[in-house]
């Protein structure tokens, strides 16, 4: 069984900042909340203990949270090289298989050029003010979201990054869950 090193750093350390950025600062006990709630989110989109979540956006306290509540539901997060656009984007929504594709606010626009080279079922989710049609809006999802979530333990890993590719398309390459918290 994996350690919950979230829920106790939320119950030994609550006030204590988990992240920090510019004059922001993210204390455990909120992180654990809101990581709980963004499990919730995506387990209410149809995601389950293996799915990959695709997520593009500069770093962030939203990314933070994100990426947490993935780990917390047992999903399997993939970043997005913000550099990257429309079919390189497609490319690793595809490869991926990317169940779920989210982006920041400075990010949808990129995201949302790649919609027509992505194939399958895959829902978009837009952080941030902007929604453009066709896409889920995160703030809503998570007004409705509950503050509990047990957490699960995925064996297969807790991200997938994707190479620069130099010898054609990137690849992506599993990280498991250990080396993200250690």
């Amino acid at each position: 069984m994996e350690f919950d090193f979230l829920a106790n750093h939320a119950d030994s350390l609550p006030d204590k900042p988990a992240f920090i950025l510019g004059d922001r600062t993210l204390d455990f006990a909120t992180l654990h909340r809101q990581a709980s709630r963004v499990a919730n989110v995506f387990t209410s989109l149809g995601c389950v203990e293996g799915d990959r979540v695709a997520w593009m956006s500069f770093n962030s306290l939203d990314g933070a949270e994100i990426a947490n509540g993935l780990r917390r539901a047992g999903l399997v997060i993939v970043p997005v090289n913000y550099r990257l656009r429309g079919p390189e984007i497609a490319h690793v929504l595809n490869d991926s298989g990317a169940k779920v594709a989210a982006a920041g606010p400075d990010h949808v626009q990129a995201m949302n050029a790649a919609r027509a080279d992505v194939k399958g079922d895959v829902t978009f989710v837009a952080v941030g003010d902007e929604t453009p049609t066709g896409w889920v809006p995160f703030r809503d999802l998570m007004a409705r979201s509950s503050e509990q979530f047990e957490m699960v333990n995925n064996g297969l890993g807790a991200s997938m990054i994707y190479t620069s590719g130099t010898t054609g398309h990137p690849k992506g390459a599993w990280r498991p869950n250990g080396v993200n918290i250690a």
